[in-house]
């Protein structure tokens, strides 16, 4: 799911953009959780700030509380206590024995202090940027110090204002009003360390506090992993994740600015830092999400065993996230087996397949890879690009498509996944879901390369909005172009039952494509737009590969791998760069070798009439007839001839388009070329590799190709 984290978390500018109840400070799962106390005597649940509410989530330890909390503009500030002497109230919240009735009591008292301005106002209002605290008042002293007191705390923050004993110091009243306000980051955090009490001094400089921050992870992680109450350790690992996810984003972030990178650089690094935003707001939601499913499915029987697996596997997922900068969410939905709609370990490992063997610059320009049941208009599909996030539906987890069953080429074996195991490597299967995501990448990629999607379209002779005048004059019939223009994207499922494309003998059309394709008198194909009911696309008949002018089957069933291609200008493209990154000898054989032979066998046609024309005149007397005969056979050959010429030319621009202007094959070829050269390899050997780096793809096959010399 998607979400606005700068409305749903309350970071946005209009104060008016989250209404935040009127609450006791935050309260966070592992707030809710009843402290264990000692053996035959119950323990009333109560209350718990989230500085405090880490000193009761387990027996065994403490949790410090390092982190620091971070508004767009002002300084970091760290929360006080008073801990010095540790007293007995939290000495017993640490051992787990915690009663809380002192704090119950302390709390239903009277806290009538002096009302007054909030102390250090003008610091706190410049540290909290755009929050707006104007409601948040102080009582310091009275009964409320008293109260205070009993809890050995030095502020409280209840309801609409700020309780001090006495004026504190300003990261003290910041602290309590960052309670009130509910603006923090961070989910959990402990009040009881003495070691804590030195960090409240001041703001803790950058070395110290990421130090601090990894013990805290730590010590929470032990806590998770030395509880054995199902319940318990489930909601612990969900605020584990929470602040684990949370704290990679932030040191992984890149430089907004720096006086030594282009704008160009400092955009993206902006951008790429949102998708970090975007990920940990998503993945706290989707945590929320899988305990409450998990907790609803498995009521009464939630065993240590599932919590691992749930566990085990969002981190899987959070390190592919963590590893290409990409978001992975999922529906809050479940599959017809009753089971979460989730990632599973089988989708993640062909997603980092997918994403592994794609140019890097590829990927950080996307932000979002949701996981969705079914597109309600068109159940069959197997994905969606739109606006920077790609679906991928059930199907387009198990295919199949064009290339399911086909082998990758040129993948190089030394790529390892998060977890350290080999990817799809040469000679592996080509699994649907690396298809249908690499498949949506290329959608993404020609939007983002709108002018070279312009050129690639005119190599092929795409045209858009055809009008009907253009149709009547190719020799379309009228009610043909009423089936063309109502035709609602009937065949724009990737996997759609082939045999509806066939004829009734099982094969495809005569000349190998669609039968529903209408070709005209000018050489065009006539398609449905699928993107634009109502309107009608043309293409060039034969720019496209097909079976007719030998395209490279699939290896499995023998169908036509360019079907799909030939719908849409979009699809082709996208097409073309999904066959780049996993089968690009077969695109290099398709898009340069039949071309050529193709070219090669209809000179050799027209040539051998042309020498039957000629045999045929020089015979004496000559056959009037049959010289006619031949002189039109050899128009037909030359006619041919020509037709194969035309698209050999296209099909070598979309190649060189998609090689050079895409993924930049051209220059990654001259780089590695120019490293042999500096090795001292041979030049007949470099020339060698030149060869064979004009067949492959991407950077990455290039660069695989030269690692042989």
């Amino acid at each position: 799911m998607r979400r606005d984290w700068r409305t749903e978390r309350g970071h946005g500018h209009d104060s008016n953009t989250v209404q935040r109840s009127a609450s006791p400070g935050k309260q966070t799962l592992t707030s809710l959780l009843r402290p264990t106390g000692p053996v035959g005597k119950s323990v009333q649940p109560t209350r718990l700030h989230d500085h405090e509410a880490g000193s009761r989530v387990g027996a065994n330890s403490a949790t410090t509380d390092p982190f620091g909390f971070y508004f767009e503009t002002g300084a970091a500030v760290q929360s006080s206590s008073d801990v010095s002497g540790q007293s007995d109230v939290l000495a017993a919240a640490r051992s787990g024995s915690f009663q809380g009735d002192l704090e119950v009591a302390a709390e239903q008292r009277d806290v009538s202090g002096h009302a007054s301005i909030l102390p250090h106002d003008d610091a706190i209002r410049r540290s909290f940027g755009w929050h707006d605290i104007s409601g948040i008042s102080a009582d310091i002293g009275g009964t409320a110090a008293e109260a205070a007191s009993s809890m050995n705390v030095v502020a409280d923050a209840i309801d609409d204002g700020v309780e001090p004993q006495q004026e504190p110091e300003l990261h003290a009243a910041a602290h309590d009003v960052r309670h009130r306000m509910g603006v923090t980051e961070v989910e959990v955090s402990a009040h009881t360390d003495a070691t804590h009490a030195g960090h409240a001094k001041g703001v803790p400089n950058a070395e110290r506090r990421d130090e601090a921050k990894k013990q805290s992870l730590e010590e929470l992680k032990s806590r998770v992993d030395n509880t054995h109450d199902p319940e318990r350790k489930l909601k612990l690992w969900g605020e584990y994740h929470k602040l684990h996810v949370e704290n990679d984003a932030k040191t992984t972030a890149d430089v907004r600015w720096s006086p030594i990178e282009s704008n160009e650089q400092q955009r993206k690094n902006l951008y790429k830092n949102k998708v970090r935003n975007e990920t940990v707001s998503d993945t706290k939601d989707e945590v929320d999400d899988e305990i409450a499913f998990l907790e609803k499915q498995k009521a009464g029987t939630l065993t240590e065993a599932d919590i691992k697996e749930l566990e085990r596997r969002k981190e899987h997922e959070h390190q592919i996230e963590l590893k290409y900068n990409v978001n992975l969410t999922n529906k809050e939905d479940k599959n017809t087996d009753g089971q979460k709609l989730a990632w599973t370990d089988s989708g993640l490992d062909e997603i980092e397949s997918a994403l592994a063997h794609m140019p890097k610059e590829h990927i950080n320009g996307n932000m979002e890879i949701n996981r969705d049941i079914a597109d309600k208009e068109r159940p069959l599909a197997g994905g969606k690009y739109r606006d920077g996030v790609i679906t991928i539906y059930n199907p387009g987890v198990t295919g199949p498509y064009g290339h399911t069953g086909d082998l990758h080429e040129l993948a190089d074996p030394k790529l390892k996944d998060v977890n350290g195991q080999q990817l799809s490597k040469t000679g592996d299967e080509i699994k649907p879901l690396e298809q249908v995501l690499n498949h949506e990448f290329g959608h993404a990629v020609h939007d983002q390369n709108s002018e070279v999607f312009r050129r690639y379209q005119a190599a092929a002779g795409w045209q858009s909005d055809v009008s009907e005048k253009q149709m009547r004059k190719a020799g379309i019939p009228a009610a043909a172009i009423e089936v063309l223009k109502k035709d609602k994207d009937k065949d724009k499922d990737k996997d759609k039952d082939k045999d509806k494309d066939k004829d009734k003998d099982g094969k495809d059309g005569k000349d190998g494509k669609k039968d529903k394709d209408i070709i005209g008198k000018d050489g065009k194909r006539y398609v449905p737009d699928p993107y634009n009911e109502g309107k009608v696309l043309a293409v060039d008949d034969g720019a496209i590969p097909s079976d007719a002018t030998g395209a490279t089957p699939n290896l499995k069933d023998g169908s036509d791998t360019w079907l799909y291609a030939r719908t849409n200008h979009k699809d082709h493209f996208a097409e073309h760069y999904t066959k780049a990154i996993n089968a690009p000898e077969k695109l290099a054989k398709d898009l340069i070798d039949a071309p050529a032979k193709r070219v090669i066998d209809r000179t050799t046609a027209r040539d051998v009439v042309a020498t039957r024309l000629a045999t045929a005149r020089a015979k004496s007397p000559s056959d009037p007839k049959e010289i006619v005969e031949l002189q039109t056979s050899l128009k037909n050959e030359q006619d041919q001839l020509d037709d194969a010429i035309r698209d050999q030319k296209a099909q070598k621009r979309q190649y060189d388009i998609m090689r050079k202007d895409i993924f930049h094959a051209d220059k990654a070829t001259s780089a590695a070329a120019n490293r042999l050269r500096k090795k001292g390899v041979d030049a007949t050997k470099i020339k060698e590799f030149r060869d064979r780096a004009a067949r492959a793809q991407t950077p990455q096959q290039v660069d695989l190709i030269a690692s042989e010399y």
